[in-house]
């Protein structure tokens, strides 16, 4: 058994602040005047007077009825001039503010059959934009970048490789190597034919991106890719589903700090759905959801914690062109899940309420509500009302390929749907994330709709401003076994209640080189909209620890993706010294000590002594001849202060024990 010390370490950290000034002395005629120029970020939109009487005097709607959105498929005649190429007009036409949410003019081409993601990938704190799929013409892919400028979106101009799928292809940032950056993965077909399937890693070198050559995980499209750190040894391990070459797959692949080892647990193949990878149980382990095909019904396989897996089936039915996301709907502290897709040939959209893993029998997952049915598409929760509960944003077909996108709205657990005129979409993808940092959450969408692939950017005006969560207290730090556990008290919030905080740890035990465990956040800022790696647990376990100074602390992140700031640092002390290896019979003191520490022997003899550092390094050695309760002095007073280890050996027997000098 390995044992540690913990001693509390204040780390100084930058404290954000926010300065907010209202404008509102523009009259409308003043406003109509400077309409033109690039989107900016605060543009007219954010005044509510003036864009009333903008769009009171702006009664052209064809844009949006026809669900073109980006700049691409608008006339070049929209208010009785000429576009200018390099400085589009921004007329009422080109945006529809509905009560909540402006939607954005912008350059980027439309996209279907793919996934648009928001991350900070240049770690400048503001969100950007990954986005692949198929741009409407046969055999056209692409996979782009888009940055946020602060003051608009632009191409990056970074190459990717395009993909699409015949009904998705899939993508996600995620930190490969635990450098605290944003890196990329993107699966899906690189022909219309559907024969030339890839799985694309690009690592992410301070806003460069090289494509990783050999990953050893296998090409698949109709695919699907989760991240988290399946056997808890600090890096974000992959769940890789699809249709490959010669057969479906469903695999798990072992990081190590970006290279990858299947796991020799099998499964089961599936695609055309989506997986996730969340700790249903609280248990600490990451467990396996799989809905899609071969899956009847769709099945839960429980992490033992020791590598292998238990199959328990839940009342969710086998679905196809099926999204599933978790969150905690009803704030009780456990995950619930929306799931929509097709069985057989009827699309369906459902919300299951998570009763708890019944022990013999009964209900697992009950259906809290059966809305119209949704397929080829995409769902995600988060707060973007911030009134302290997840809301539904779902995007898809409906029956008869019949192209629509909502908000179900969560009241006390009970879901309306919103009635906002929101492009409707199919072949589609969507991603919640605060773009412009103002305290709500923005939408992105991507899909196919009347004939044209479309990309939307919805800016959320609602006034009310999520208030961070407080950080989370009591932090401690225990070995159990072979397992170092990390422990924290729940988190404040004035929004979300504490059974309904999520949790992101971050671990170093160098300021040099890659991270124990990365955050993926940089003080209270995400680098991407996540429920941290910790989800809703206020622990989190690391397996096999090396020996070494750990650094860690924890941050809070409530429904609305709002992070704290992270709590004081503290260091923990692995040592690796097993339980029996520790002094018995001869006393140390004091301990801890400054210029010297005492050893009394147990038994006469010839001792050899030695100081070690945490990292094996010998800094000290002496040996002495001692009579049975005889004393001796170390001499500390040139060694630095810090944790050392404190080896004694007499004949065969060898001791050695944890010493602390001040």
């Amino acid at each position: 058994m390995k044992t540690i010390s913990t001693t509390s370490q204040t780390r100084k950290l930058r404290q954000k602040f926010q300065l907010v000034v209202l404008l509102l002395i523009l009259s409308a005629t003043t406003a109509l005047s400077q309409l033109s120029g690039t989107y900016t970020i605060g543009d007219a939109q954010d005044y509510p007077d003036v864009q009333s009487a903008v769009t009171d005097l702006h009664v052209n709607t064809q844009i949006l009825d026809s669900a073109a959105v980006s700049l691409a498929a608008v006339p070049d005649d929209i208010d009785g001039e000429l576009r200018d190429p390099d400085y589009p007009d921004i007329g009422a036409d080109e945006f529809d503010k509905t009560d909540d949410f402006t939607l954005l003019v912008t350059n980027l081409p439309g996209l279907s059959h793919g996934v648009i993601k928001w991350g900070d990938y240049d770690n400048d704190g503001d969100l950007d934009l990954l986005q692949t799929g198929w741009i409407g013409d046969t055999d056209q892919f692409r996979a782009r970048i888009i940055t946020n400028t602060g003051s608009g979106f632009e191409d990056s101009g970074i190459a990717l490789t395009g993909l699409s799928g015949s009904t998705s292809c899939s993508a996600d940032w995620i930190d490969l190597d635990n450098d605290n950056d944003l890196d990329i993965i993107i699966t899906g077909r690189l022909d219309g034919d559907e024969l030339v399937k890839k799985t694309l890693l690009y690592r992410n070198d301070a806003g460069t991106f090289t494509l990783i050559e050999e990953t050893g995980i296998e090409d698949v499209s109709s695919s699907c890719v989760k991240w988290a750190d399946v056997n808890r040894d600090g890096t974000y391990d992959l769940l890789l589903s699809g249709r490959g070459a010669t057969r479906d797959y469903n695999q798990i692949y072992l990081n190590s700090l970006g290279n990858f080892t299947a796991s020799t647990f099998f499964l089961g193949p599936t695609q055309g759905g989506e997986n996730s990878l969340v700790d249903i149980d609280k248990d600490g382990d990451i467990d396996i959801f799989t809905c899609g095909s071969n899956f009847n019904p769709s099945a839960f396989h429980i992490n033992n914690g020791d590598g292998t897996f238990t199959k328990k089936d839940t009342e969710i039915p086998e679905m196809t062109n099926a999204s599933v996301d978790w969150a905690d709907m009803d704030n009780d502290g456990d995950l619930d899940v929306a799931i929509m897709g097709k069985i057989e040939n009827d699309p369906v959209l459902h919300i299951y309420r998570n009763d708890g893993m019944p022990a013999n029998g009964g209900t697992w997952f009950s259906l809290a509500g059966n809305f119209t049915g949704v397929e080829s598409g995409d769902l995600a929760w988060a707060d973007y009302d911030n009134d302290g509960d997840v809301d539904l944003a779902v995007t898809g077909n409906r029956a008869g390929y019949q192209p629509g996108t909502i908000i179900l709205v969560n009241d006390l657990d009970s879901f309306t749907e919103a009635g906002y005129d929101l492009v409707p979409l199919g072949r589609s993808a969507l991603d919640w994330g605060d773009f412009d940092n103002d305290g709500d959450l923005d939408l992105a969408l991507q899909g196919y709709a009347g004939g044209e692939t479309v990309t939307a950017i919805y800016r959320n005006n609602r006034q009310t401003m999520n208030t961070p969560p407080q950080v989370p207290g009591q932090l401690h730090a225990v070995m159990d076994g072979d397992t170092l556990v990390f422990s924290w008290d729940m988190a404040q919030d004035e929004e979300t209640p504490s059974n309904g905080m999520c949790y992101n740890v971050f671990i170093f035990t160098t300021v040099h080189g890659p991270a124990v465990l990365s955050s993926m956040s940089e003080d209270d800022f995400l680098r991407k909209a996540f429920p941290g790696n910790a989800g809703n647990r206020t622990n989190l376990k690391l397996v096999n620890p090396a020996s070494a100074n750990y650094y860690w602390s924890v941050q809070s992140i409530d429904q609305g993706f709002a992070a704290s700031l992270f709590a004081d640092f503290e260091q923990v002390l692995v040592t690796g010294i097993p339980e029996e290896e520790r002094a018995n019979g001869v006393s140390i003191y004091p301990n801890p000590a400054r210029e010297g520490v005492w050893i009394r022997s147990a038994e006469a003899g010839h001792y050899q002594i030695r100081i070690l550092d945490v990292s094996g390094r010998v800094v000290l050695t002496e040996q002495t001849n001692l009579n049975r309760g005889e004393n001796h002095l170390i001499n500390l007073s040139d060694m630095k202060a810090g944790v050392y280890i404190l080896e004694i050996t007499r004949g065969d027997s060898s001791i050695r024990e944890k010493l602390v000098v001040e």
